[in-house]
């Protein structure tokens, strides 16, 4: 079994029997959401809160390993496996967090849920960035518009800047720590900036090449 495997199975069974130990001493009832200012809204019967994130772990886990391999281009994804597994890995810390903080707050203990899912996200923003520059053109992993995956060039441009976007992504998520009440605000715009910015510029470099290799033509006639 490679030391993925072994790593990610660890980390969904110490959440799973985490829940199983603490059954005898929670309530019934267990708090799985937060509104935006932090208040509990959405409880769900203990029995099977305890099981649900280790059950989607599980579930995001094979299908994360699985997508690169039916990937038309997946010799491309040998350059950057490594990477990829410990985005994986730090996206499974990441949910498992998540999980004792409803554990915890099942037992009593009110741990601010939107400080973790900032630090949270902050650290899977890097990763992130780690995956974007060193990624080759591929289906699953990257900014893969439309105009990066036709031009290799346009591929290392834009996923250079995603990569440097997203790195910069990683203290806007943990401004929510300061700003509580904004938390959601600085999620949302450390997500679709750096996409959305890539995404742009990836368009733009198109252009500007097509513009060139037209003009080009002109003057070769």
């Amino acid at each position: 079994m490679r030391m993925f495997w072994i790593t990610a199975l660890a980390i969904i069974a110490i959440c799973a029997f985490a829940g199983i130990f603490l059954l005898p001493s929670l309530p019934s009832q267990m708090v799985i959401h937060w509104g935006i200012q932090g208040e509990p809204n959405g409880w769900m019967d203990t029995n099977l809160a305890i099981f649900t994130l280790p059950a989607l772990m599980l579930v995001l886990a094979l299908l994360l390993d699985f997508m690169p391999r039916i990937d038309p281009r997946h010799k491309h994804n040998e350059a950057f496996s490594s990477v990829y597994e410990q985005f994986i890995i730090v996206m499974l810390l990441f949910m498992a967090a998540l999980h004792f903080t409803t554990l915890a707050w099942a037992l009593g203990t009110t741990i601010p849920p939107f400080a973790v899912v900032s630090v949270g996200l902050a650290v899977l923003m890097i990763f992130i960035g780690r995956l974007c520059s060193s990624s080759q053109p591929n289906y699953f992993i990257g900014i893969r518009t439309p105009w990066a995956l036709e031009d290799n060039e346009n591929w290392k441009a834009t996923n250079r800047l995603g990569a440097k976007l997203y790195y910069w992504a990683a203290p806007l998520c943990l401004l929510g720590l300061l700003l509580p009440g904004y938390t959601l605000y600085f999620i949302l715009a450390a997500a679709l900036i750096p996409a959305c910015t890539a995404m742009a510029y990836s368009y733009l470099y198109y252009a500007k090449k097509k513009k060139e290799k037209t003009k080009n033509r002109r003057k070769k006639k």
